[in-house]
């Protein structure tokens, strides 16, 4: 049972429980554009511990069967899979997904703007998925949220506290949006520098062989250890904002290292899926060691003439999703890949362009590092004060 320290008694601390300080909001509508309500959030939308939400559908567009209310200020906090710790607050008022939980501030212990920050501890989302039913899509209940316990601090620590968490907040919007237009920058001006070349263009595949990868049988893919490192398709998601790939924590093992030798791909091949979502088909790495791919990918080995950076560019501007070829398994074809049209620049153009778009990327990784220290930081001092018990 959650107790308090002496000090904190003597401050005015007590344990109250979420339903005391937040309420459900179950208001509903039928016709949300003659309310003028004109747009909609599903899961989708938001991002994981992120309060902001920066993302949302139209609803004359996509017409979505959404009848859940929200106003500006409200959270929306993600019941289904709730260990993806989705919650955000909208300055808007829209309608949402059944499986997104509308709460608003309740009563006046709390400071109302203090919830959001309560609702983003790693105690509460723990609570939320230790008491989630259901199998493959676990999905939580408000009146399970209820009951989750938590230290209210005095209103002038409150106060105090709330000061130092919206700064850090705002700070994570602002580098958020530093991001974002630095990535648009980014993808234009590979795009310029990577097609705005002079010349005659050649094919694609007169300079870089294509080639898909091998299937192997469930047995021989270790986690830890083996002959050789080998990745599959989930390993091109985690992360997402990465250039090299070497994922040592799966392996091949095999007696006939012969063959697995003759399967892997060199250090410096361009990887990528060869069939799934649009999303997925256009994520690009590069190898920096000898690895086996599986064959629901393929690698681009370039030749003397075009760099591995420059190939790594290149191929990331062409979106794959429009070689897809539809079948049993919708995929990519490496005949295709190779039509594709290149004006080449020399090498000493190639590193130019590569160093160019080397520092984007370099400026990119350096915010996206600072936002990962701000939001440790926020969590941090939210779970020092859920903490402060004895």
């Amino acid at each position: 049972m959650m107790q308090l320290t002496e000090q904190q008694k003597k401050e005015g601390w007590r344990i109250v429980k979420f339903g005391d300080v937040a309420k459900e909001v179950k208001g509903s509508t039928k016709d949300p554009l003659s309310e003028g309500i004109d747009r909609y959030v599903g899961l989708e939308h938001i991002d994981s511990q992120s309060l902001r939400l920066s993302r949302w559908g139209m609803i004359e567009e996509d017409n979505p069967t959404f009848t859940k209310k929200f106003s500006a200020g409200d959270i929306l906090f993600g019941r289904r899979r709730a260990y993806l710790k989705k919650a955000a607050v909208p300055d808007f008022d829209g309608i949402c997904s059944g499986d997104i939980i509308v709460m608003a501030p309740k009563g006046k212990d709390l400071l109302p703007d203090m919830l959001p920050f309560i609702v983003q501890s790693d105690q509460f989302f723990d609570w939320a998925v230790k008491h989630s039913a259901g199998g493959l899509s676990p999905r939580t209940k408000f009146k399970s949220l209820a009951d989750f316990e938590f230290p209210l601090p005095p209103r002038k620590r409150q106060e105090e506290m709330l000061e130092v968490l919206e700064k850090i907040e705002d700070n994570i919007f602002e580098v958020d949006d530093l991001i974002k237009n630095t990535e648009n920058l980014f993808l234009r001006t590979r795009l310029e520098l990577t097609a705005q070349n002079s010349g005659k263009p050649i094919q694609l595949g007169d300079i870089v062989v294509f080639k898909g990868g091998s299937g192997f049988k469930p047995e021989f893919q270790g986690n830890a250890s083996g002959d050789f490192p080998f990745i599959k398709v989930a390993d091109m998601n985690h992360p997402e904002n990465v250039k090299f790939i070497n994922n040592s924590m799966n392996w091949i093992n095999s007696a006939e290292k012969k063959i697995m030798r003759a399967t892997a791909f060199p250090s410096g091949a361009v990887v990528f899926a060869k069939v799934g979502a649009a999303l997925l088909l256009n994520r690009r790495r590069i190898l920096n060691r000898d690895t086996i791919i599986d064959n629901n990918m393929m690698a681009a080995m370039p030749s003397e003439e075009i760099s591995t950076e420059y190939l790594y560019h290149f191929l990331s501007t062409i979106d794959f999703a429009t070689f897809v070829r539809q079948g049993a398994v919708p995929s990519v074809n490496q005949s295709d890949l190779s039509s594709i049209k290149i004006v080449l620049p020399d090498k000493a153009m190639q590193n130019k362009i590569c160093n160019v778009l080397d520092g984007y990327e370099d400026t990119i990784s350096q915010l996206l590092s600072k936002n990962i220290r701000n939001k440790k930081l926020k969590i941090m001092l939210i779970e020092e004060v859920l903490r402060e018990t004895a």
